[in-house]
C-alpha cells in the first residue's frame, strides 16, 4: 500500500516510518511551508538524517553530515541527471563508478547514496572527499527510497 507522510515538526517522519516501516520511500521536496513550526530550513533534514533513515554506511566520515537536504533524486542515467535534475542535494543511484561523483559534482549535489549494497572504491571514496561529496551506502533496493 501507498502512505503520504507529512511533516509539521522535526523528526515527525521518522516516528511515521517507525509505525508503518515502508520498503520504500520518496522525498517530493522541502519547501518554506515547513518553517512555522520548524523554525528555519536547517531544521528541516541534513545528510546524517538521510544516512539515518535509509539505515546507510557513511564511507566518508571526514565530510560534514550536518549539510542541508533540501531535495534528492534517483538515477542509474547520469545523462538524465545531467538533464532534468536541478538543484538537487542528494543523489541515489546503483551506478558504482567515477561518473557518478563527477555528475553529482556538476550538479552541486552535496551526497551520493549508492543503493542495493553498492560498494564504491577507493578512486570513487578519493574523487568525493576531494569535491566534498559524501558518500552512503545502503542494502535498500530501489532507487525510489530517497527518504
Amino acid at each position: 500500500f501507498i502512505a503520504e507522510m507529512g511533516a509539521r515538526y522535526k523528526n515527525d517522519v521518522k516516528v511515521l516510518t517507525q509505525m508503518v516501516k515502508p520498503q520504500i520511500g520518496i522525498l517530493t521536496g522541502i519547501n518554506n511551508q515547513h518553517l512555522e513550526t520548524m523554525g528555519s530550513i536547517e531544521n528541516v533534514m541534513k545528510i546524517k538524517d538521510i544516512a539515518q533513515l535509509l539505515n546507510a554506511e557513511i564511507l566518508t566520515p571526514e565530510i560534514s553530515l550536518e549539510t542541508e537536504v533540501h531535495t534528492a533524486c534517483g538515477s542509474d542515467m547520469m545523462s538524465d541527471v545531467l538533464a532534468y535534475v536541478k538543484d538537487q542535494a542528494v543523489l541515489l543511484t546503483g551506478l558504482n563508478n567515477p561518473q557518478v561523483i563527477r555528475t553529482a559534482d556538476m550538479m552541486d549535489m552535496h551526497c551520493v547514496v549508492f543503493v542495493r549494497g553498492k560498494q564504491p572504491d577507493e578512486q570513487i571514496l578519493k574523487l568525493a572527499g576531494m569535491r566534498d561529496i559524501a558518500v552512503l551506502t545502503t542494502e535498500m533496493k530501489n532507487l525510489k527510497e530517497s527518504a
